[in-house]
């Protein structure tokens, strides 16, 4: 009856100690994968903030000097150029044609850039920072539109519209860039 007894025990204790080894296992194993999610997580908001500060700054040197422009010499695009000849004047000077305005504007933003590649990513950083980067690339994209539609309608409603995107946009231009650095490229 002992042998039997210090059987089962022994059994019992093998068992136990299995059971004990299984939750202990998974439980590192938890750990360990949730570990190595958020290092995954926090390497690919780095890159995507390091991809979007280069193309910011490349949208920068395309959009800066039109929106510098347009804010010091206060365009108004919303007159008419058909009646308003100063209006008509400004825009023929503004827009001359060996301006390569209109096929910097046409090009500005398409489906390949980073935050359309990035969008699903973006969620994931943190709420002032999406709203930053949604609002400068939400002015990018606007002023595309519109000067799309420009284009098709000659619109100086649409021209005005787009070059209050661009100034939008290069208005924060530099505090999302600064934001995305502190927060995700320089912090370790």
């Amino acid at each position: 009856m002992t042998d039997n007894y210090s059987t089962e025990i022994a059994a019992l204790s093998t068992i136990f100690g299995a059971i004990i080894g299984a939750i202990i296992a998974a439980f590192v194993g938890y750990i360990v994968s949730k570990r190595q999610f958020k290092d995954q997580l926090q390497l690919r908001l780095k890159n995507t903030a390091l991809d979007l500060v280069n193309e910011i700054e490349s949208l920068e040197k395309i959009i800066k000097p039109f929106a510098d422009f347009y804010e010091e010499h206060d365009i108004n695009f919303i007159a008419d150029r058909n009646t308003d000849r100063v209006a008509g004047l400004i825009q023929d000077v503004f827009f001359s044609e060996n301006d390569l305005t209109s096929e910097v504007l046409r090009f500005l933003y398409d489906e390949n850039g980073a935050y359309y590649r990035y969008k699903d990513v973006i969620t994931n950083f943190d709420e002032e920072c999406f709203a930053n980067v949604s609002e400068f690339y939400r002015n990018i994209i606007h002023a595309h539109n519109y000067y799309s539609l420009y284009k098709e309608n000659q619109g100086n409603y649409y021209l005005g519209k787009t070059y209050d995107c661009l100034a939008k946009a290069s208005r924060i231009s530099e505090s999302v860039k600064d934001m995305l650095k502190n927060r995700y490229i320089l912090k370790k």
